[in-house]
């Protein structure tokens, strides 16, 4: 999964779930129900949504009250960019498991994420402002609204200070290392965003689209014309095969292209 190698990786959970080895115990029917769990991921992010809806039913004969059967299946709506559907799942599960603090959290974190992807930062803003006020130490948290600040050319020097503290906690999250090249790219200083960028896509499970962009955006920045073409064409490469791509972001990296003369 963490290669990409979706179809692969399919193909050995389905393995996985059909070996007869399992414990007739509750501790059998955990890790049963986890690896139909990573299979319905698997499928997922192969493009394969209604396979994976399928598999959290095989999963639900387990155990159907499985907190984490309906998060991740609400993952999938929100994945596949059914973002209602995936917000209607997600306040439910929040309604439902609302004395559960880290069910509350983890659903509205990725409330937020829906919320922007539809356009409604301050909604999303909001909840992340919301999970703070209890956890302020929250590196996903701040992270999150540290970017969003970011992306919009705003609260700059706190959303660095909020990143930083994240990146942290986890000095090796490829979304933190991108998140604070970003901010640092907004403020102008362009040689350590590039580093920090450059540590990013380098890290497993970076090589992603966006992350591509913002370092050709860099490298642009920086009058390395050769560099930012050769960082843009990988992300335009890396969201055309995104099982579900970024049209947006798409059109974004055609036009830089385009206008480099590439």
């Amino acid at each position: 999964v963490l290669a990409k190698r979706y179809e692969q990786a399919v193909d050995v959970l389905k393995k996985a779930v059909a070996q007869p080895v399992f414990p007739p115990n509750a501790d059998g029917e955990r890790v049963k129900l986890d690896l139909y769990i990573w299979l319905a991921r698997a499928q997922e992010l192969a493009g394969k949504t209604k396979e994976a809806l399928q598999a959290f039913r095989e999963a639900e004969k387990l155990d159907s009250e499985d907190p984490e059967i309906h998060f991740w299946e609400a993952w999938v709506y929100s994945h596949s960019h059914q973002w209602a559907e995936a917000i209607k799942r997600y306040e439910a599960m929040a309604k439902k498991y609302a004395t559960h603090k880290e069910i509350v959290r983890q659903c509205q974190m990725s409330l937020s994420n829906c919320y922007v992807q539809e356009g409604n930062l301050a909604k999303g803003e909001k909840l992340l402002e919301n999970v703070l006020v209890e956890r302020p130490e929250d590196s996903q948290a701040n992270n999150d609204l540290g970017y969003l600040y970011a992306d919009q050319g705003k609260n700059l020097p706190q959303a660095e200070k909020m990143i930083r503290l994240a990146l942290k906690l986890e000095p090796d999250n490829v979304a933190y290392l991108d998140s604070m090249g970003w901010v640092l790219f907004k403020q102008g200083k362009l040689e350590e965003a590039r580093a920090f960028l450059q540590k990013a896509v380098a890290t497993p499970g970076g090589s992603d689209g966006t992350i591509w962009e913002h370092l050709g955006d860099c490298y642009s920045a920086l009058k390395n014309h050769d560099k930012a073409v050769d960082a843009w064409k990988k992300g335009l490469k890396d969201s055309e095969e995104d099982s579900y791509p970024d049209n947006k972001l798409i059109v974004r990296l055609k036009d830089k292209l385009k206008k480099a003369g590439s």
